[in-house]
């Protein structure tokens, strides 16, 4: 919805494809001074709609201009919320990144991805596929690997997968600290995260 005048079409999309049956999550990445006022409008979405509503903690990227004072945390939304709702917390599997709840009676859900507040690294099991055809073994990681070029060259692409494993660092992509209020973001080397893609 950002940074473009297209909600109504955006927003029959979203109707198009809860029609259709797909499961529809739709991200909202949470600053601080600003989801403060929208978030129990956000929860209210999933009163008659099945959505999976996911709210991001602000996270340092290339070019977000990015500082920890506009972090809010998931128990800090998750306080806000249940000023106005009961919510029951619903069961993460393993391996998930967000951190599911329920409004009693709502169709949809809701979840906080806790990136910065609660990293949930030493359970990861991801890799990130670049739209240009580089692997990441860490969303926050430097490092990429050229999956399209071994791809094109014949390689052996699960000895490239392998490598990529190998080198994955205990946490955050060995960027900054688990403690997210001494990050410092100019010290950060990634691509921007509409350059790493979702």
């Amino acid at each position: 919805f950002t940074r473009r005048d297209q909600f109504d079409q955006v927003w029959d999309n979203i109707q198009l494809l809860l029609q259709e049956g797909f499961r529809v999550k739709v991200n909202a990445v949470a600053l601080h001074g600003l989801i403060e006022e929208e978030i129990c409008d956000f929860i209210r979405l999933t009163e008659n709609l099945p959505l999976h509503m996911r709210f991001i903690e602000f996270m340092p990227f290339a070019g977000n201009h990015w500082q920890s004072k506009k972090v809010i945390t998931a128990a800090q939304m998750l306080d806000l919320v249940k000023v106005k709702f009961e919510v029951i917390k619903l069961e993460d599997k393993k391996h998930d990144t967000a951190k599911k709840y329920q409004v009693p009676g709502f169709k949809g859900t809701f979840a906080f991805i806790t990136t910065m507040s609660e990293h949930f690294c030493g359970d990861c099991n991801r890799l990130r596929l670049t739209a240009d055809g580089k692997i990441k073994n860490c969303l926050f990681g430097k490092e990429e690997l050229d999956l399209l070029g071994a791809l094109r060259r014949g390689e052996d692409l699960e000895a490239l997968i392998r490598l990529s494993v190998s080198r994955k660092h205990a946490a955050l992509g060995g960027q900054f600290s688990p403690d997210y209020l001494k990050a410092n973001p100019e010290a950060i080397e990634n691509r921007s995260m509409i350059k790493i893609g979702g």
